[in-house]
Parts: C-alpha cells; structure tokens; sequence
C-alpha cells in the first residue's frame, strides 16, 4: 500500500525507506524535490496529470523524467488497460491471448474472402 502524504508537512517527516507515494495534496516543484531530498531513494512519484503539468516545467530541467499513460479498451475481450502515451497508437491488445485470438480472427477472414474469391 502507497503511504499518503496528506500535506507539505508531512514529507520532511518521512522515512527514509518509505515509499511509493501518494500525494494527496498539489504538490510545487519545491515540494516535490523536498521530497527527493527526503527520500532519496525514491524513484517514482505518480502525480495525476492536472499536477505534473503544473511542476513539469521546473522538474524537466533538473533532469527528471516524465512518463505520461493513455486509458485504452481492447477489441477483443473489451477490457480496458494502461499503456504508456508514446506507444498509444501501437498497443491495441491487452494481452498477448487477445492478440492471438485477432491473428486467428484475420487469417480465417482471409481464407473465407479468398475461398469466395
């Protein structure tokens, strides 16, 4: 279970050792590298994007990096998934079975359009 950080506060009270993370609160740039230096162990911090957008500016030069995910469903078994935003267009199936049972789907459609041929 995350640890929740209630208030700016309560991140110069943490552990050492504690994390991940949970920010319930809108976190500035400035809380958020009083949290690195903190935790310095620390590796992920999950914003909601309403918030990183707001210290992505000030954090994205002092080298950290920004992973931003996209909501998809699958076509097969409709299940939604997360997949990272620079791959959107690419992951299409959830699973590696999903992705089968489209293969299998495609090459019967083609054997069926060809036999009608």
């Amino acid at each position: 279970m995350d640890k929740v950080v209630s208030s700016r506060e309560e991140i110069f009270t943490l552990n050492l050792n504690e994390h991940p993370f949970h920010l319930a609160f809108r976190p500035s740039s400035k809380d958020i590298f009083g949290l690195v230096e903190t935790c310095p162990k620390i590796e992920v911090i999950q914003l909601p994007k309403s918030y990183a957008n707001t210290v992505k500016t000030n954090l994205k030069t002092s080298g950290w990096y920004f992973m931003e995910y996209v909501r998809k469903t699958c076509p097969v078994c409709g299940n939604e998934f997360i997949v990272l935003k620079k791959v959107e267009e690419k992951a299409i199936y959830c699973t590696l079975e999903c992705l089968s049972t489209a293969q299998r789907r495609m090459k019967k459609e083609n054997v069926s359009s060809f036999m009608s041929a």
